[in-house]
């Protein structure tokens, strides 16, 4: 149970430590990151979510989809300064099905300083 314990512990320590540890992707002056969009979407919806996007030629020309691997979700990467500005991206109806996730380009060196972090091997 203690060892249990001193895992867990040892776990939430690491998970806290790790975005410190981490490459930030910001541009130079810009305040901007890289995001990864996803939209996810039913089966049933999938032509109508197609025709939405289909209408910002743009847009349509960055999405890219899952949906004919049977993952019903557009996937787009963008450059913004917040998860809330990268759904901005995305037509308005399509946002409630939407996740944002600022992506991170990490080194060997960074990587082997995950290790030697307290709690780390």
């Amino acid at each position: 149970m203690k060892l249990a314990l001193w895992t867990t512990l040892a776990a939430l320590f690491i998970s806290a430590a790790l975005p410190s540890l981490a490459a930030d992707t910001t541009t130079a002056g810009e305040g901007k990151g890289k995001y990864l969009v996803m939209v996810k979407h039913t089966p049933e919806e999938c032509l109508a979510r197609m025709d939405e996007v289909a209408k910002d030629k743009k847009l349509l020309g960055k999405a890219e989809w899952g949906c004919m691997s049977g993952d019903h979700t557009m996937y787009l990467t963008t450059e913004a300064k917040s998860s809330e500005d990268a759904l901005s991206k995305v037509p308005e109806a399509e946002r409630k099905d939407a996740k944002a996730v600022k992506l991170t380009k990490l080194t060997e060196a960074q990587i082997r300083k995950f290790h030697e972090a307290p709690g780390g091997k």
